[in-house]
């Protein structure tokens, strides 16, 4: 979905899990937020997400869009992917 950046440019939200405690399962609120890209609408930032933990050790999760578009890119609709690594809690 829309995480507030406007029509259609996407973005993701990761959540971490809450094995015991209190309240176990889902936590409240996302621990990494990822904003589409408000001066491109329809970028669909988020439409792919993965994660994984490379030989640095540290997790990372990447997101991507079909016609995300960097800031700094003179080209548009050809697509994005970030590579953010994972906060620890």
């Amino acid at each position: 979905g829309d995480v507030r950046s406007g029509a259609l440019t996407g973005g993701a939200e990761l959540f971490r899990w809450i094995k015991g405690g209190a309240q176990p399962g889902l936590a409240l609120h996302p621990m990494l937020s990822v904003a589409g890209e408000g001066y491109r609408p329809g970028g669909r930032l988020g439409y792919t997400v993965a994660g994984g933990l490379p030989q640095s050790g540290k997790p990372v999760v990447a997101v991507g869009g079909f016609y995300a578009t960097p800031s700094t890119s003179k080209q548009v609709d050809q697509g994005a992917a970030y590579v953010l690594t994972v906060p620890q809690p």
